[in-house]
């Protein structure tokens, strides 16, 4: 094993706190999403029509996750 310098230990850490920060973000629009599909899918007559059908639809198919 090479030896690490207080830098290399630095640098580590930091990589890891922004993989662990970006993560975080993904959980965050993981977790709705997923639950949103979960709720269709158990309560089908919900989103057979209508408005709640093109609310399901809009966020499910969108490209813009921001707006979920």
């Amino acid at each position: 094993m090479l030896p690490t310098s207080p830098g290399d230990k630095q640098v580590r850490l930091s990589k890891e706190k922004a993989i662990a920060d970006i993560f975080d973000a993904y959980q965050s629009l993981c977790h709705p999403f997923i639950e949103k599909v979960q709720q269709a899918t158990l309560k089908r007559s919900h989103y057979h029509q209508g408005e709640k059908l093109a609310e399901y639809q809009q966020q499910v198919y969108c490209r813009d996750f921001l707006s979920i």
